[in-house]
């Protein structure tokens, strides 16, 4: 991948793809982002406005510049049961970034959501029979076929799961514990606080692209997740132990957590072959940091 060639990264002003302009940008990357919203920023990096659901990207910039595309743009449900109409959003906007793609013969890297997989207790590999659980997974899957469909031969699907970072403004379950942590309060957990997930960093997850630009011969579906699954509980326990004087506990809502028995098992060992990507940041350190910033702020 030649550095005087532009990557194109759509969705710059969200979690992924905010950490992923920045890392590449810091590395000497010729980067150009683009966003949605019309609040003009100073940043470090070329970017610019653009609505993906109605606007052709080849009227805002030069398509012969752009080497490979970094898909981070979507629309991310409250609840994924009721994604219809964020599929059908998200499936025009894959469609315009494609066929940009497809014209101009870029590379492209997609971020697409381990969510593809279901909610199950085994470990899932790259290659195992999906039982799509809800529509915004089901428009997810449709744009991995249609990336492994283009004609480049630099294509890569990035099944990311759980991202965070100290910055991420989705109510998520670890920015929710942590908010209650710093705050002093009780942190509750469901069910009897056995459900698994395994975070990953927004940093590590931006380092994948790195590694798939540093790569262009792997091509193909690639699991990227943190590692070290923790249950809701233990993720408490975690967290206030790194808070200062908390006066807390750690309670049972007394209500029922309909994924009780979800395990979230990735493997990595593809990635960590072809892509020589490994996560470095433990979700305990992870954890202390986002303290740490919240401290600062």
């Amino acid at each position: 991948m030649k550095k005087a060639q532009k990557i194109l990264i759509t969705g710059v002003r969200g979690l992924i793809g905010s950490s992923t302009i920045s890392l590449l940008q810091k590395l000497g990357y010729n980067v150009v982002g683009l966003y949605r919203d019309k609040e003009k920023r100073k940043e470090p990096w070329e970017c610019l406005s653009i609505d993906l659901f109605a606007q052709p990207i080849d009227k805002i910039l030069d398509p012969e510049e752009i080497s490979c595309i970094v898909h981070c743009a979507a629309v991310l449900p409250d609840q994924f049961e009721n994604s219809k109409n964020i599929y059908e959003y998200n499936k025009i906007i894959d469609r315009n970034v494609l066929e940009f793609s497809r014209q101009y013969q870029t590379g492209f890297i997609f971020f697409s959501s381990t969510s593809v997989y279901g909610f199950n207790q085994k470990m899932n590999y790259e290659d195992d029979k999906l039982i799509i659980p809800d529509a915004y997974s089901k428009g997810k899957y449709e744009t991995e076929l249609a990336v492994l469909d283009l004609p480049t031969s630099h294509k890569v699907v990035l099944r990311v799961n759980a991202p965070y970072s100290p910055w991420q403004e989705r109510q998520t379950v670890l920015r929710k514990f942590i908010e209650k942590a710093l705050a002093g309060e009780d942190i509750y957990y469901h069910g009897t606080g056995g459900r698994q997930q395994d975070f990953t960093h927004a940093s590590d997850i931006a380092k994948a692209v790195l590694q798939s630009l540093k790569h262009p011969a792997a091509s193909g579906i690639y699991n990227i997740s943190g590692g070290n699954p923790i249950s809701m509980i233990d993720l408490g326990k975690m967290i206030t132990q790194h808070v200062k004087d908390y006066h807390g506990q750690i309670v049972n809502s007394g209500l029922s957590d309909p994924q009780e028995e979800y395990k979230a098992l990735f493997s990595i060992e593809k990635a960590a072959l072809e892509l020589k990507w490994y996560p470095e940041i433990s979700i305990e350190k992870g954890i202390i940091t986002w303290i740490e910033t919240k401290r600062i702020d």
